[in-house]
């Protein structure tokens, strides 16, 4: 918004400051949401990478014991 102005005309409706404020801060409230989101998805995705390793490698130490290899 310009300065000195206390609403704007946008596709024929007039939007005041106090309503662009608002949808700033549903923006960026929108925005850190999808970051968690992607974030907890990252994570996620990690523990399933984790999870098959740590399987993995308790099959192999059972293989082992199983041999009576220590």
């Amino acid at each position: 918004m310009r300065r000195g102005t206390a609403s704007v005309d946008v596709d024929g409706r007039m939007v005041d400051v106090a309503t662009t404020e608002r949808c700033k801060i549903m923006l960026e409230r929108a925005d850190a949401i999808a970051a968690m989101e992607a974030r907890k998805s990252d994570a996620a995705r990690d523990l399933g990478t984790l999870e098959n390793e740590l399987r993995a490698a308790i099959e192999e130490a059972e293989r082992m014991e199983s041999k009576g290899i220590e």
